[in-house]
């Protein structure tokens, strides 16, 4: 689902992760560390496909954020099964919150919304869900921190296993 508004706010920042392998080490009897002489080769070392395509993981994922940013718009993901919802930044801010104050779940998605756009928000979900159909609407939310109002406008598409 993707969400938009008008006048962004909330500055944003890209998180990128990288895992280092630690070298193997060996213990001797008082408890001294000591580096093996002989270290297995690792497993896990990229070879060059790896690393392009780690690459072009990186340059995709930046190129998300920019649009995102430039659009002023945010995406969300819900696991139906699991019920787990995860939020960009930019689509906490544009409800309001403060980066990492989603709860992710769907009852928190419905905890933003005003309450007269609640009933007919719900219903539209479900109904698209159970259609297989676009979701197309309109609500408004209510920031925590101030209680104002602000239109979002939102768009979803439901993915299905193949079962």
């Amino acid at each position: 689902m993707s969400w938009r508004k008008k006048n962004p706010h909330e500055p944003v920042r890209a998180w990128n992760t990288h895992f280092q392998r630690q070298p193997l080490r060996s213990w001797r009897r008082d408890g001294e560390s000591m580096q093996r002489k002989s270290e297995m080769p690792d497993p896990v070392q990229p070879g060059p496909e790896e690393a392009m395509l780690f690459r072009q993981l990186q340059e995709n994922q930046e190129r998300l954020l920019l649009v995102q940013q430039a659009a002023n718009i945010g995406i969300f993901d819900w696991n139906i099964q699991t019920g787990l919802v995860t939020w960009s930044k930019e689509a906490e801010g544009l409800f309001g919150l403060q980066s990492g104050g989603f709860k992710e779940s769907f009852a928190a998605w419905e905890a933003c919304l005003h309450p007269d756009d609640l009933p007919e928000a719900r219903r539209k979900v479900f109904e698209s869900i159970d259609r297989k159909t676009n979701l197309d609407i309109q609500f408004r939310v209510i920031w925590p921190d101030d209680q104002s109002i602000h239109w979002i406008y939102a768009k979803a598409r439901t993915f299905y296993d193949l079962q």
